[in-house]
């Protein structure tokens, strides 16, 4: 006994440090790709005292984000404007941005996993991990948007997996309809892509929809300037003498030549 007792031990001291090792290797190659989008450029950075480092912009606007202490001054949701956090910020945009294709797929896995009578340690990672982010998240008053809730996804996108994979029980019918159900949803994700296409960005799905988006969530849920180019045209084309204009983001449209107030 004492022998298997060790040879488990051993076995499962090997599964955590091949899991370690993978995991180092996943952030290493992270790092590259970012390393690689920033022209693999070394420079100084301020905050780190003028210290030479790769990717000095990206770690310069990183240290600035995290320098904001999780809170931002002033944020909207629903038709409010309000200074700081509000818990159902995050709640909120994850039902009204995300496609409903993935929410209910994601929905599924979570509850045949729930259903499950025996879990592993993965297992309740899938649940644990993203459960917690996303409460850390509500919580913190850093309403800023989408995107700071998409380190969840993988976890979603994983428990979706094995809702559409898995059978749920022995029966022949459970073993074939999670994969009709999948087919069906990710048929209406495709139908969705194509329909927004090519305004990703202010995206909505159909709580709401992209004409009323700007009603529940603005900035970067919404806009980011990224249509200043297609104003331009539409400028040019109408000869508009000036505009009345609300737009967010980093450009700004005087590079575009866009006469406006």
């Amino acid at each position: 006994r004492g022998r298997i007792r060790g040879l488990r031990v051993q076995s499962r001291g090997r599964r955590w440090f091949i899991t370690a090792l993978m995991l180092s290797l996943a952030g290493a190659i992270a790092g590259v790709v970012i390393w690689g989008i920033h022209s693999f450029s070394i420079g100084p950075v301020p905050q780190l005292g003028g210290a030479q480092v790769p990717a000095p912009a990206f770690l310069d606007e990183l240290l600035v984000r995290l320098d904001e202490k999780l809170s931002a001054p002033n944020s909207f949701l629903l038709g409010r404007h309000y200074s700081g956090g509000w818990w159902p910020y995050f709640i909120v945009t994850w039902f009204v941005k995300t496609p409903w294709s993935t929410i209910l797929l994601t929905s599924f896995g979570i509850v045949r996993l729930i259903l499950q009578r025996k879990r592993n340690l993965g297992d309740l990672l899938l649940l644990v991990v993203p459960s917690s982010y996303f409460v850390v998240a509500s919580l913190s008053g850093f309403n800023r948007g989408y995107r700071y809730i998409l380190p969840i996804l993988p976890f979603l996108f994983v428990l979706g997996g094995c809702a559409a994979s898995a059978p749920w029980n022995s029966s022949r019918y459970r073993q074939v309809w999670p994969r009709i159900a999948s087919g069906i949803l990710l048929a209406w994700l495709l139908v969705a892509n194509v329909l927004i296409y090519p305004h990703y960005l202010s995206y909505f799905n159909e709580i709401v929809g992209p004409s009323n988006g700007y009603k529940v969530l603005v900035d970067s849920n919404l806009d980011w300037g990224q249509d200043l180019p297609a104003l331009e045209a539409y400028v040019a084309e109408q000869e508009l003498d000036s505009v009345y204009l609300s737009w967010f983001g980093e450009s700004r449209p005087s590079q575009y030549g866009i006469p406006h107030r």
